[in-house]
């Protein structure tokens, strides 16, 4: 446990100091770098399952008390086993706004996976008065994985271009090394689990628990590659299944970005649980031809 929690440390320096939660793993391409987004906000309802409660005393999913997150890493742990195997949606949406409404930023995707291990799809949009994506445009970027290799697809002011994801030697890139396809978002619900400094855990019914937080253990939080600092106003909530699967997540906070005064939202969703298809986008044949792989 203790090489574990060197971990949990090394990624709670990556959400207090400034390194974004989302993009392309270790070994990914350049070009894939920005994080963008989609621009519809989801909604989702969460699953039921089909555990069955302790009668006579209060239960609560793996890593978690009435006080709070006592585990990280085995709530995490939960997580990732409840949804292995199996197929799920993943929309997250994280925004910037300036204090008088002006969006900033905002980066929203929705990924589909397979229960096939490899094989997704993955749609994310950037848009705002700050764009983060292709050196400062606002644009589109869709990956589809068969698989064995990764294609993408990108939009840029209408114009699109076709692909396949390639390493810094130009070789294709395994599905596994494209932090889109496997988005359980592991590091991310560590820290921030480990993050909270009061959290509390209630339990919602027989089959979800609440967790909630107003404050983080810093002043200072990385949202998609942006360090806002003096960090005040905290909300967090999360549901989490009795099986240990994060359903939904959300958190909003104000502090100062680039000497300005900021809101700032995370949110993400977990949807279509073992119901979820991956089907080849239309694109699809555009991008193989286009490619050398």
């Amino acid at each position: 446990m203790g090489y574990r929690w060197s971990i949990l440390v090394a990624l709670s320096i990556v959400l207090l100091a400034g390194c974004s939660g989302v993009g392309l793993g270790p070994g990914s391409p350049s070009v894939d770098t920005p994080t963008p987004a989609n621009t519809s906000t989801p909604t989702a309802t969460p699953a039921t399952t089909s555990a069955t409660p302790t009668e006579g005393r209060q239960q609560f999913p793996p890593g978690l008390a009435a006080d709070g997150v006592e585990e990280p890493f085995t709530a995490l742990d939960a997580h990732a086993s409840a949804l292995r195997e199996k197929s799920y949606t993943v929309h997250e949406v994280r925004e910037i706004r300036y204090a008088n409404g002006t969006l900033y930023t905002r980066d929203s995707s929705a990924t589909r996976v397979s229960s096939t291990p490899g094989r997704y799809l993955y749609r994310s949009t950037v848009n705002g008065t700050a764009p983060q994506f292709l050196d400062g445009t606002n644009g589109t970027l869709v990956h589809y994985s068969n698989g064995s290799a990764v294609f993408r697809k990108t939009e840029i002011d209408e114009n699109a271009s076709y692909g396949i994801v390639t390493g810094p030697g130009k070789e294709p890139v395994s599905p596994t090394a494209v932090e889109h396809g496997t988005p359980l978002n592991d590091e991310r619900i560590a820290v921030l689990f480990g993050a909270l400094s009061n959290a509390s855990v209630t339990q919602q019914d027989d089959f979800f628990a609440r967790v909630t937080a107003t404050s983080l253990s810093g002043e200072s939080v990385d949202i998609d590659g942006n360090q806002v600092s003096n960090v005040t106003a905290v909300s967090f909530t999360a549901t989490v299944g009795s099986d240990g699967q994060v359903r939904e997540y959300r958190l909003t906070l104000r502090g100062t970005l680039n000497g300005h005064e900021v809101n700032a939202t995370e949110h993400v969703t977990y949807t279509d649980v073992d119901s979820t298809t991956v089907e080849p986008p239309a694109w699809y044949d555009n991008a193989a031809s286009n490619s050398t792989a």
